[in-house]
């Protein structure tokens, strides 16, 4: 895990893992949880029409 980038990461049981940033443009993501665990991550994006 780098602290030096701009990075989300979700720890489930124990583990990390990285959330992946939108591929370009601006972006949301929504963690989903279920019974108390993080389940689901759903990564949207729009872009800037010039």
């Amino acid at each position: 895990m780098e602290l030096k980038e701009n990075e989300v990461y979700i720890c489930k049981d124990g583990k990390i893992k990285q959330v992946e940033k939108p591929k370009h443009g601006f972006g949301k993501t929504t963690v989903h949880w279920q019974n108390g665990k993080p389940v689901r991550v759903e990564t949207n994006f729009t872009e800037e029409i010039n």
